[in-house]
């Protein structure tokens, strides 16, 4: 219990506050954040639990899938007060969504808008409460140092898709700072482009460049930080999409897509102060 305080008392005094900032106001983005943190949680254990018991009972179904993971996503988006200004078409037909990668928040933020299946690193599975609703809604895990994982991991993102499913990857392998796009990797680009399959390139970008969760901070540190202010504004673009048989000219083209929203919209959000 003594070690839990210390830790709390550790986060609050590293809320991001101007110089003007009095005790008063740190004390109530401190407990702003705290009361969040028990919505995320609260609402992320019983959805995820309710849809692991149906799913246990009836078995496994799209409709139903979609339906909780659109549900859960959007009472959590709205319990942290996060804006969303979407831009682009949903697709009608499953795809492969190829995403610039800033955060933790971006799996919700992305659920809002359209539902589908994440694919995450094998660690994910298994972190409190995430790891739980990651498996639940049945996110692809994959060991990025073993061969035979990854040779697995494609193979069932190319049968999600062929059954109907909607599948997202962060092929930076991490997350980035706005605006930076680091380099893609070309895997799950191969397996695309042998198979003709349309990719929708999705670029992500925070109004608060400090948004992103980046390196070794922690998720609790972060999540404080972060939602310690009113409000976070993310900007999500779904661009034309993708298709051809060169992995390489894909994968350029769909790197590009991304890049170039990116950069537009940080131009318009350099000069984004911090809420309190």
């Amino acid at each position: 219990m003594l070690s839990l305080l210390n830790y709390l008392e550790n986060i609050y005094a590293r809320l991001t506050l101007t110089d003007k900032s009095s005790d008063m106001v740190r004390l109530i983005m401190f407990f702003r954040a705290l009361s969040r943190f028990v919505k995320m949680i609260l609402i992320t254990i019983g959805h995820a639990s309710v849809y692991y018991f149906l799913t246990l009972l009836f078995g496994y179904s799209k409709d139903r899938f979609e339906r909780h993971t659109k549900m859960w996503a959007r009472k959590l988006v709205n319990s942290l007060n996060i804006t969303i200004d979407f831009e682009g078409e949903i697709p009608r037909t499953p795809n492969l969504m190829v995403a610039n990668h800033r955060s933790y928040i971006d799996i919700p933020v992305l659920y809002t808008i359209l539902p589908g299946v994440f694919l995450a690193k094998k660690e994910v599975s298994r972190w409190p409460i995430i790891g739980f609703a990651a498996r639940a809604a049945g996110t692809i895990f994959v060991d990025r140092g073993n061969q035979e994982s990854r040779s697995k991991a494609k193979g069932e993102i190319l049968k999600r898709i062929r059954g109907g499913e909607t599948v997202y990857i962060f092929p930076e392998g991490t997350t980035s700072p706005g605006p930076k796009l680091l380099e893609f990797k070309l895997g799950m680009f191969k397996i695309v482009s042998e198979n003709q399959l349309p990719i929708v390139p999705v670029a992500i970008q925070y109004a608060d460049k400090n948004d992103a969760w980046l390196g070794d901070d922690t998720f609790v540190g972060h999540f404080f930080r972060t939602f310690s202010k009113k409000r976070i504004f993310v900007k999500v673009v779904f661009c034309e999409p993708v298709i051809g048989s060169d992995a390489e000219i894909i994968k350029r083209l769909t790197h590009k897509a991304i890049w170039e929203n990116l950069s537009e919209y940080f131009e318009v959000s350099l000069h984004f102060e911090n809420p309190t």
